[in-house]
């Protein structure tokens, strides 16, 4: 589900030695942009662990 995906994308974005439009803070990292789309209906499926994410996050220049 979200975190998951979210776990998955931070990986591969630091795997790849791409840098992030982000900026830690003591509440959380502060991303510059974060999207994230559920392309699931959560009212047909209830489980999240069967629902589609689509995840974006801005990378630095």
């Amino acid at each position: 589900h979200g975190r998951r995906a979210t776990r998955t994308l931070l990986e591969w974005i630091r795997g790849n030695d791409l840098t992030m439009d982000c900026a830690p803070d003591p509440a959380g990292d502060r991303f510059g942009c974060r999207y994230e789309l559920y392309r699931t209906d959560p009212r047909t499926e209830p489980m999240k662990t069967r629902w589609r994410t689509q995840l974006a996050i801005r990378l630095d220049r």
